[in-house]
């Protein structure tokens, strides 16, 4: 029995180190950490997020530099007071021709899955006229749709990129709604009349256990650096042209806003940096969704 068990456990330790070669392959890494190497080598392997371009972006945007040590609470308020010097949005759609889940996320689902999104029966089911659109269950498939995503897949998706910035800044409102939910009150109210014998629609369940578990979409700092690092060289600061090999914001900034280049694309990246802070202080601001409008004309673009 030794040899058995010593020929098992050599391929059990095979298969574990393929499977992290693999994964370091996929995620673009250069390969296996080195430890005596200093830190800066760990590039996109290390999970900090760095938001200190805040400090130098909202004072060329508001012509004000925050103290040192200001929090993100302040940085949103900041970035608020500007989005509030804009004309009110206005609302393209009256609420009562507004569909429970839009048309661009359901396109941007039938793109993007199942390579860059989760794949999903109940979306499927919606598309296909079968199920019933609920906008509480399309906002908690966009809350894991972010939780879920990967630097890398935005870096090389202009589109992806694009889909997904547009979902942030569209769906904050509805978390806050639901955040006052417990797993077993969502799943009592939105999986459970679906639910058949042959169809569980767990899936539903896997979204709203990310949603209730996690304190914000955001489990993968790097997710950030690659949303916001494309709008922050359109606006003229340095950034780690990795996180956007493939551009998805070439169209110029919409004259009607009366900002020019610079101004726009950096408060449109404090306002995807912060959209859930500045969701928390306004929850009923439209102001963020003229920076949606640009991203979903980028998607569109690419598509």
């Amino acid at each position: 029995m030794k040899p058995l068990l010593l020929t098992a456990s050599l391929l059990l330790a095979c298969s574990v180190a393929l499977v992290r070669s693999v994964a370091a392959t996929a995620a673009g890494d250069s390969g296996p950490w080195d430890p005596n190497l200093p830190k800066p080598h760990t590039g996109f392997v290390d999970v900090e997020h760095d938001d200190s371009f805040a400090y130098a972006a909202l004072e060329q945007v508001s012509g004000k530099r925050l103290p040192s040590g200001s929090t993100r609470g302040d940085f949103a308020r900041g970035v608020l007071a500007e989005l509030n010097t804009l004309t009110p949005y206005g609302e393209k759609q009256t609420a009562n021709v507004r569909p429970a889940i839009p048309d661009w996320f359901l396109d941007g689902y039938r793109h993007f899955a199942p390579r860059s999104l989760a794949k999903s029966r109940y979306l499927d089911g919606v598309i296909a006229g079968k199920l019933p659109a609920d906008a509480d269950t399309a906002a908690v498939f966009a809350f894991y749709s972010t939780y879920d995503a990967e630097w890398f897949s935005l870096a090389r998706n202009p589109g992806f990129k694009a889909w997904l910035s547009a979902v942030l800044l569209t769906y904050p409102p509805q978390w806050l709604k639901l955040d006052g939910e417990d797993a077993s009150s969502l799943h009592a109210r939105l999986v459970a009349p679906l639910q058949t014998p042959g169809e569980p629609y767990r899936e539903i369940d896997n979204w709203i256990g990310a949603f209730t578990r996690l304190k914000g979409p955001f489990a993968k700092p790097k997710v950030r650096n690659a949303l916001v690092a494309e709008l922050l060289d359109r606006g003229g600061m340095d950034a780690d042209k990795r996180f956007f090999e493939k551009r998805a914001f070439t169209a110029q900034a919409p004259a009607a806003l009366g900002l020019d280049e610079q101004k726009f694309f950096l408060l449109a990246a404090l306002t995807l940096e912060y959209f859930e802070e500045i969701y928390a202080l306004d929850p009923a601001t439209r102001q963020p969704l003229y920076f949606r409008d640009y991203f979903l004309s980028a998607y569109n673009g690419l598509k």
